[in-house]
C-alpha cells in the first residue's frame, strides 16, 4: 500500500517535529521507508532516510523523498524531522504503513464476510476521526457514524424540520447538480459550513447513485484523508453491488401502510400520515399514488392489456425498469402487471396473484444455471423467487403452471431437471378424491438452493 506525503507529514508531525521543503502532495506515491546508504540512488517513489552528512540532491528522482533528522531548513524534496536517531523516525514511519494497511486488511475481511456497509464505517472511524455517511442521491441515509449532530442517521434526510431546508436548498443549487458528474474525491461546500464534506460519488451505469462523505468539522478543505476515501468508497461500491444496504426506510413498513391506507375504509388517515412521516414521508412533499385493481381490468372481456412500472432513484431509472417490467409482462403472456424496483432491479409479480413474487434479474447464479440448463430464465427467476417468498412451497405441475403461465407438461418438465439436480425433492403424492393418477408433489432443498442461486 502506498500512502502520500501529506498523510505521513501529519503524522510523522504529531511525534517529532517535522521541517518540509515544497508543497506536500495528496496523491498516495510512497512506499515503506528505507535506510539509504552513502552510494546508493532513491528508486521511484522511494522514502529514504539518511544521515545530514548523507544529503544529496533531491533531484536523483522526482518522486523519491528525502528525510534526514536534525534541526532547521529543509531543501525540496527534502524533510528535516527533529528526532533521536535515524532509527526512531524509521520505525515510526513504519508504524504509519502498519496502521493503515492494517485497516485496508480489515475492510478487505469484512466484505469477505459479508457484513454490512455500518460496518464497514465503524471500522473507519478510528482511522478519520470524522462523521462519516453512505447516502442516496434521493437523501436516503444507507449507514453513517457519528453523525447524529448533522440530522444523518438512518432514513431520509430532510424528514425534520431541521434538515429540511438544508435538503431544500441542495436541490436547488447547481453546484450540487454538477457534483454529481465529479470523479475521485473532491470537496464540496455548503452555506451551512457543518455541512462542509470530502466526497466520492458512487456511479452506475455512468449516474451517480450514492455519495460517500466524511464531513469537514474544522472547516478547513483539507484534502490528505482523499485518497484513502476513494479507497474506502471502492469497497462500499462493491458492497452496494452485491446487496448488502439494507432497507433504508422500512420498504414493508411503508408497503404495509400504503396498503392499509387504500384497502381499509375505515383507516384513520391521521394515523396513516403521521405513520408516514415517521419514515420520511412529509406532507410538504408531492407523491404520486396509482391503485391498479388487475381483476378488474381483467374482466373487460375485451381489453387486452400488459402493465409495467418502474420504480428507481431518477427518472432515466424509473423509464428504463418499467420497461423491463413491460416486456416482462409481455412475456407472461396474459392481461397483468409487473413493477420493477430498487438498485437490484427487483422485479414483482403477476400483480394479479393475491401473493406475487420478488425476484431479480441481477441474480447472476441464476442466470448462468439458466443458460447452463435449458431452462428460460424468466421462468427460472420466478422459482427462485417462490423459494424467496416461501420456503416450504409445495408444489405441483399445474401450481407451477399458475406462477409461470406455460404449460402443466412444461413445468413437469422442468420439476423433473430441478429433481434431477438435487434442488428440490420428491414428497408423497397427492392421491385423488376419486379415479385418476396421484398428483406428484415437490419442496424445496433448501441447502442446496442457497448453495446455487445465492
Amino acid at each position: 500500500m502506498k500512502l502520500s506525503p501529506a498523510l505521513i507529514y501529519r503524522e510523522l508531525n504529531q511525534v517529532y517535529t517535522t521541517t518540509a521543503g515544497g508543497a506536500l502532495s495528496t496523491k498516495p506515491t510512497l512506499k515503506r521507508p528505507m535506510l539509504l546508504g552513502m552510494d546508493v540512488k532513491p528508486n521511484p517513489g522511494a522514502l529514504c532516510i539518511l544521515a545530514p552528512d548523507h544529503v544529496r540532491a533531491a533531484s536523483a528522482h522526482p518522486s523519491a523523498l528525502l528525510v534526514t533528522v536534525g534541526k532547521g531548513s529543509a531543501s525540496p524534496g527534502q524533510w528535516v524531522v527533529d528526532a533521536p536517531s535515524l532509527g526512531d523516525v524509521y520505525n515510526q514511519i513504519q508504524n504509519i504503513f502498519d496502521r493503515y494497511e492494517a485497516w485496508y486488511t480489515e475492510l478487505v475481511e469484512s466484505r469477505l464476510q459479508g457484513q454490512s456497509i455500518q460496518a464497514l464505517l465503524e471500522l473507519s472511524y478510528p482511522i478519520f476521526q470524522r462523521p462519516l455517511v453512505v447516502i442516496g442521491m434521493d437523501f436516503s441515509v444507507i449507514a453513517s457514524v457519528r453523525a447524529e449532530e448533522l440530522g444523518m442517521t438512518r432514513g431520509i434526510f430532510g424528514a425534520t424540520e431541521q434538515s429540511y431546508d438544508v435538503v431544500t436548498s441542495l436541490k436547488h443549487s447547481s453546484a450540487y447538480a454538477a457534483a454529481k458528474n465529479r470523479d475521485g474525491c473532491f470537496y464540496y461546500r455548503t452555506d451551512e459550513d457543518r455541512f462542509n464534506s470530502l466526497c466520492v460519488n458512487i456511479k452506475k451505469h455512468d449516474q451517480t447513485t450514492y455519495r460517500l462523505l466524511m464531513y469537514d468539522v474544522d472547516g478547513q478543505g483539507d484534502m490528505t484523508d482523499g485518497f484513502l476515501l476513494e479507497i474506502l468508497c471502492g469497497i462500499v461500491e462493491h458492497a452496494l453491488l452485491h446487496n448488502t444496504a439494507p432497507s433504508v426506510v422500512g420498504d414493508q413498513m411503508v408497503q404495509t401502510i400504503l396498503y392499509t391506507a387504500v384497502s381499509d375504509r375505515t383507516a384513520d388517515y391521521v394515523t396513516i400520515s403521521q405513520r408516514l412521516e415517521a419514515v420520511g414521508w412529509l406532507s410538504s412533499h408531492t407523491y404520486l399514488c396509482i391503485v391498479l385493481q388487475i381483476s378488474y381490468l381483467d374482466q373487460k372481456g375485451d381489453l387486452d392489456f400488459r402493465l409495467g412500472a418502474g420504480m428507481g432513484s431518477s427518472l432515466g431509472d424509473s423509464h428504463y425498469q418499467a420497461d423491463m417490467a413491460l416486456q416482462e409482462a409481455i412475456r407472461y403472456g396474459k392481461n397483468d402487471g409487473f413493477i420493477i424496483h430498487g438498485e437490484d432491479s427487483a422485479l414483482t409479480g403477476p400483480l394479479s396473484l393475491t401473493r406475487t413474487l420478488n425476484y431479480s434479474y441481477s441474480n447472476t447464479k441464476a442466470l448462468q444455471y439458466a443458460q447452463m440448463s435449458g431452462i428460460n430464465e424468466s421462468n427460472l427467476l420466478k422459482i427462485v423467487g417462490l423459494f424467496q417468498m416461501d420456503e416450504e412451497t409445495v408444489m405441483t405441475a399445474a401450481s407451477l403452471s399458475q406462477w409461470l403461465n406455460i404449460t402443466t407438461r412444461s413445468c413437469s418438465r422442468i420439476l423433473q431437471q430441478l429433481l434431477d439436480s438435487g434442488l428440490i425433492a420428491e414428497i408423497e403424492s397427492l392421491k385423488p378424491a376419486g379415479k385418476g393418477r396421484p398428483t406428484r408433489q415437490y419442496r424445496f432443498i433448501r441447502s442446496r438452493f442457497l448453495q446455487v442461486f445465492f
